[in-house]
Parts: structure tokens; sequence; C-alpha cells
């Protein structure tokens, strides 16, 4: 039973970090509309319709949106291939260690790793230069800043992949889904249908609310779009760091525009999620 000061407590974790977040957003509105700053000029709407006229926080959204709905949907493919691949050949500890392995790597080292394997006098590049797959490592496609953002898409999944397979896993285990999965194997279906049929909804079911934090995760990251990602669009993350990193003071209000609006996406993208949580537990 939780007592009135645990009660307290869990109140003020929540709490603090609530009235922080609105601090500061309410600092970057306030920015943002003239209102602050050294060069406050009074209430002014001009610098949201600069940025949103000039398209360019539009196109970083849209960007950084696709690129992280397609991570996550090859995250969660791969994860699905990986436990299928577990159950039918039996690769056990060494996947797991794997796993924890690509897990516990950095995000910014994962993206440092991510370059020197795919940018054209990388790793992948000169080993195909001297097994004759190509004449020249400048042959080797550009994955790293290019127009599809297919080096950072692929820096995403390796850096998502492991933490949704390591979870499917631990759904799988504490749900004991092999005893369901080897049942349907002994009744005639193949291994890879147990686990489309059967497995998969419910890891479906459990991991819903892990996908979309990894959506999210993914729409606000910051080491792999500054040294994978193209420059042109941005991510939305790179977008106001270089636009906070600026000179020029009169510039400064449009970066607080760039924040603010990412703020209010991310918040109304959370409440969504708690209250998609809240339905399924009262439902359950």
């Amino acid at each position: 039973m939780v007592g009135p000061l645990e009660k307290i407590l869990g109140g003020l974790l929540l709490a603090i970090p609530a009235v922080l977040f609105l601090r500061m957003f309410l600092h970057g509105l306030q920015y943002s509309l003239g209102l602050k700053g050294l060069l406050q000029s009074g209430w002014t709407t001009t610098h949201w319709e600069a940025v949103f006229r000039s398209g360019v926080l539009l196109e970083s959204m849209a960007l950084s949106a696709v690129t992280a709905l397609i991570v996550t949907m090859l995250s969660l493919v791969g994860a699905i291939v990986l436990i299928g691949t577990r159950f039918c050949y039996g690769a056990g500890k060494s996947l797991e260690a794997a796993l924890l392995l690509a897990l516990s790597t950095p995000a910014i080292v994962m993206a440092m790793l991510t370059r020197l394997w795919l940018e054209p006098g990388g790793l992948i590049a000169r080993m195909l230069f001297w097994t004759g797959g190509i004449s020249s490592p400048a042959e080797f496609p550009v994955l790293i800043n290019d127009p599809y953002s297919l080096g950072l898409i692929l820096c995403g999944v390796f850096c998502s992949l492991p933490f949704l397979a390591l979870f499917f896993l631990r759904v799988w285990e504490a749900n004991a889904l092999h005893r369901y999965v080897s049942t349907a194997v002994l009744l005639g279906a193949s291994p890879w249908q147990a686990v489309w049929r059967i497995a998969l909804p419910m890891l479906w079911n459990r991991s819903r609310t892990l996908l979309v934090l990894i959506f999210l995760w993914n729409f606000s990251a910051w080491e792999g779009p500054l040294l994978v990602g193209q420059q042109s669009p941005r991510m939305i993350s790179v977008l106001i760091a270089d636009s906070t990193g600026e000179f020029s003071l009169a510039d400064r209000p449009r970066s607080f525009t760039y924040s603010t609006t990412y703020f209010v996406l991310a918040a109304a993208g959370l409440a969504v999620l708690t209250r998609r949580g809240r339905h399924h537990v009262c439902r359950d």
C-alpha cells in the first residue's frame, strides 16, 4: 500500500519536471512573439508568419516524421524476424548478447560507426574494392548525407532494433509464447506460420505504446541526423540546433518558433499516448 509520503514524493517527481517544461515552453513562446529578448518589439506574429511562409519548418517536420516512421516500421519487421529466427533455429544466448552489445552503444557512437561503414571511403566500400566488387571506393553509392536519408534510416534502425527485439524477447518469455507456438507446430503449422499467426498478434498488442515512443525518439533524434543526415532539408532537431547557434540575434526568435512548434507536437503525441495507455488499462 502506498503511504502519504510516497504519494507526495511521486507527485513532486511529476510536478517539478512538468513545471520546468512549462516554463521553458512559455519562455520560447514569448520570445517567438516578440515579448522577450534583447530585440523585443512587443506583441507580433511576424516571426511565425515568416517561418511558415518560408516552408523550412514544414519540410523539416515532414522529413522527420517520414524518416521516423520508416525507421520504426523497419525496426518492427527486423525485430519480428529476429524473434522468429530465434524460435525456428534456436539462436539463443548469442543473439541476446549481440542485441545487448548493440543496445549499450551510445547513439553518437552508432552514428560514427554508420558513417565509417557506409561512406564512399568507408569499411564496406574498401572491402568491396579489395574483393573486386567495385573498381574504386568512389563507385560505392552515396549513403551518407544523401538526399534519400538512407544512411540516417540505417543508423536509426541500428539504434532502435536492438531495444525492440529485446523487448519482444522479454514479452515472449514472460507470456510463455513458446508453449503456444510449439502447440501450433504440433498441430501441423510450420514454425513461421505459428510465429506469424500466434506470437505476432500478442507481441503487437504489447508493443504499440513502445512503437510510439520509438517513433517520437527517432523524430527528435539529433546525433544521427547531425552526422549522417542530409543538410537540406534538415531534421527538426538539427534545424533547431543550427538556428539556435546562429550569431544574428534577429534570427533568434525564429529558433524559438521552431522549438515551440516541436514542443507542442511532441506534447500532443505524448498526451495521445497517455490517453491510449489509460484506455487500455481500464479496458483490461
